[in-house]
């Protein structure tokens, strides 16, 4: 019966790991998927000011343009 326990434990704990891994793969790529690229949008922000600040406070959304 330990032989069998032992097999059962390290089986666990290598699905838990997996399980772990996978949902941790896909907070990172959801992250990933929604984040902006910041010098980008500072390049663009800073080379078209004022006008970047109008569009930022009618479109805040405007952001994700730079990925």
């Amino acid at each position: 019966h330990e032989l069998n326990t032992e097999k059962i434990l390290l089986l666990a704990r290598y699905l838990i790991d997996n399980e772990q891994k996978e949902k941790t793969l896909k907070l990172a790529e959801e992250l990933i998927k929604d984040t902006i690229d910041p010098t980008a949008f500072l390049v663009w922000f800073v080379e078209n000011y004022p006008t970047s600040a109008k569009i930022m406070r009618v479109k805040p959304d405007y952001q994700y343009q730079f990925k």
